[in-house]
């Protein structure tokens, strides 16, 4: 029988707990853990690691094992190493998602794929509309929002010849008075989990602000950095505000709205570590989350003899640098900042920057008029200052210039 432990108060009565008859195992949850904490998904602070020992030495004394679940082998190894002796390894869904890879892989290798073929109606006629609406003053933004919604989607309505049984997905939104969204809360500052549990960061604001001028609740699907597009792809989310970097690869499966943010890519490691370009990660373990910005580009220029290290999210990689199980890390430079500054006797420091890329919306091929309506309100909005209001609250620098899509 295995125990769970995941709070402050299962910790505080860790020892009566596994002295319950039955129990084998202490399993650290350790999410919960940290948000019970208030330090949601920050395993590097001293009174997480505290709580890990807690456990350790009570399944010790009790002559129980620990339980850990490691998304990957080095994350498995690390807490081996700590004393963990009953280990989890891997989820359902990653799981599932290697195996459809290697799947689809061998699929597309079997024969060329044939030409694809995209239908974009009326997109001179929009593209003009979009010019007239960012020229008129903005008034009564919210209810004017609202009715563009609605106008976009009766356009979008009449032109496709959408009938009741099959509406469009910004006709759905207004109907159900509800925008479902993605929400990565493991990745500061753009996705976290407040002291009360909550989403938060800015691409949560912002998802919030979107839902506020459609008129509508918003519902926030909580996922990992690889589960965002999958998660959109499926329909569990209408859209992803989960600082999607926009990327040739990407666009081939996903439609990308005008971009409202951006961020660079840094690789972070302690000042020992002598490491001053791409050149220096020779011969070092680099440590790279999944399905991020730093996947799609640290490969590309590191040196053969690096070792690409990748985790499945970004607390992991995280923890494996505060640990030592690799000699750096790739990162957007507010992540940097942030451990840095919670981990001053790390002494981590940025060493050298990547790229700067722009992050935007997605949303599902085929959903133009929902499209439309995320790219006027990403050009109003950037016009009347609020998505630089919001970048700059949960980042601490301005909003650089944004280019159009």
């Amino acid at each position: 029988m295995i125990a769970l432990i995941e709070s402050e108060r299962g910790i505080q009565n860790i020892d009566a707990i596994l002295a319950v008859p039955g129990i084998d195992v202490g399993w650290l949850g350790h999410y919960d853990l940290t948000d019970s904490m208030g330090c949601p998904g920050q395993f590097e602070q001293p009174e997480f690691d505290a709580a890990v020992r807690a456990l350790l030495d009570a399944c010790e004394r009790q002559g129980k094992a620990a339980g850990f679940l490691a998304n990957d082998l080095p994350t498995a190894r690390a807490w081996r190493a700590k004393g963990f002796r009953c280990l989890g390894f891997g989820t359902d869904v990653g799981l599932f998602r290697d195996a459809l890879s290697a799947g689809l892989s061998a699929l597309k290798q079997d024969e060329p794929r044939p030409p694809r073929h995209t239908h974009r109606p009326f997109r001179g006629r929009l593209a003009e509309r979009r010019n007239t609406w960012a020229e008129g003053e903005v008034h009564g933004m919210r209810r004017w929002f609202q009715a563009l919604a609605i106008g976009v989607g009766l356009a979008t309505a009449f032109a496709f010849g959408a009938n009741a049984q099959n509406p469009s997905s910004l006709d759905r939104i207004l109907k159900e008075k509800k925008l479902r969204v993605t929400a990565e809360v493991t990745a500061p500052p753009f996705g976290m989990i407040d002291a009360n549990g909550q989403p938060d960061g800015s691409e949560v604001a912002t998802a919030r602000q979107l839902a506020k001028d459609l008129g509508v609740d918003v519902d926030f699907i909580q996922v990992t950095g690889p589960q965002r597009i999958p998660t959109l792809l499926s329909g569990r989310a209408d859209i992803a505000i989960s600082s999607l970097s926009m990327t040739i690869d990407r666009a081939k499966v996903v439609m990308f709205a005008s971009p409202h943010g951006a961020l660079s890519i840094v690789i972070a490691a302690p000042a020992s570590v002598d490491i001053k370009d791409a050149k220096g990660m020779s011969g070092k373990r680099i440590g790279i989350t999944r399905a991020t910005l730093e996947e799609a580009t640290v490969p590309k220029i590191a040196p053969p003899d690096a070792r690409i290290v990748l985790f499945d999210d970004i607390a992991a990689t995280i923890q494996a640098l505060l640990s030592g199980q690799v000699d750096a890390a790739g990162f957007s430079a507010f992540t940097s900042k942030s451990v840095a500054d919670r981990n001053p006797d790390k002494k981590l420091e940025d060493k050298f920057t990547v790229t700067t890329a722009y992050y935007a919306a997605a949303l599902r091929p085929g959903d133009h008029d929902l499209l439309h309506f995320v790219n006027t309100w990403v050009a109003l909005r950037t016009r009347d200052g609020t998505l630089g209001q919001i970048y700059e609250k949960y980042t601490g620098v301005k909003l650089v210039p944004l280019p159009p899509l």
